[in-house]
């Protein structure tokens, strides 16, 4: 995962507040698997970007910076 900023300035400002992004990003996706993952069905890559960054617009207060999920892997648990 990686956050895709505009401009310098953006880019700084994330960088500041990088503790408050990674507590965010643990709560939300800890909330997921939680509540809404269903070990009978693929993660939803979708819905996690969603939710990281509507993590991610709360902390900054905008929309500016984008969520990217450049890769995943999921591996399966065997009963």
């Amino acid at each position: 995962m990686s956050l895709e900023t505009g401009s310098r300035d953006l880019r700084d400002g994330v960088v500041n507040v990088r503790p408050k992004l990674r507590d965010a990003y643990i709560r939300t996706l800890t909330r997921y698997a939680s509540n809404q993952m269903n070990p009978n069905k693929p993660v939803s890559i979708m819905l996690m970007k969603k939710l990281l960054q509507r993590s991610t617009d709360w902390i900054l207060g905008d929309s500016t910076v984008t969520v990217i999920i450049g890769s995943a892997h999921v591996t399966g648990a065997r009963m």
